[in-house]
C-alpha cells in the first residue's frame, strides 16, 4: 500500500486576492491573443479568397446590412466605387470593388469613422488603378 499524503484544503482566507487572480487573468489572455495593429484606411489588403474581385450591388448590400436599393443609391451618390460594365437603354450592369468594401468594413470595425464618400475618394485616389 502506498501512503497517502493529506495535504489541508487552503482556506478561503489564504486565497488569492480578485485583483491578483484578475491580473494574472489578464496576463494569460494578453500573452495568448496576437494583438493587430491599429487600423489605417487602404494601408492593407484583406484576404477573402471567397469572395470574387468585383462585387454585385446585392453582394455588397448583404455584406453591410443594407438593401440593394441603398447600395444603388450609394453608387450614384458616390459613397461606393464603382465600375459600370454595361449601360443598356434601360438598365445598367455596376460592380463594385470586393478590396473596398472588405478593407471599409475592417476600419469601421476598428473605430474609424469617416464620410462615407471622403473614404470612397480617398480609397480610390490611393487605389490608383489598381484593383
Amino acid at each position: 500500500m502506498q501512503d497517502e499524503i493529506n495535504l489541508p484544503a487552503p482556506a478561503l482566507e489564504t486565497a488569492l486576492p480578485p485583483a491578483v487572480l484578475e491580473a494574472a487573468v489578464r496576463a494569460m489572455v494578453a500573452a495568448l491573443v496576437p494583438r493587430q495593429p491599429p487600423a489605417v484606411p487602404g494601408a492593407r489588403a484583406v484576404a477573402r479568397p471567397d469572395l470574387p474581385p468585383l462585387l454585385s450591388p446585392l453582394q455588397v448590400a448583404r455584406l453591410i446590412g443594407v438593401s440593394r436599393q441603398t447600395v444603388d443609391r450609394m453608387v450614384d451618390d458616390g459613397e461606393l466605387p464603382s465600375v459600370v460594365l454595361r449601360q443598356g437603354g434601360r438598365q445598367r450592369m455596376v460592380r463594385i470593388p470586393a478590396r473596398f468594401v472588405i478593407e471599409m468594413l475592417a476600419d469601421l470595425n476598428s473605430g474609424t469613422r469617416v464620410s462615407l464618400k471622403e473614404y470612397a475618394a480617398r480609397w480610390t485616389a490611393s487605389a490608383g488603378g489598381r484593383s
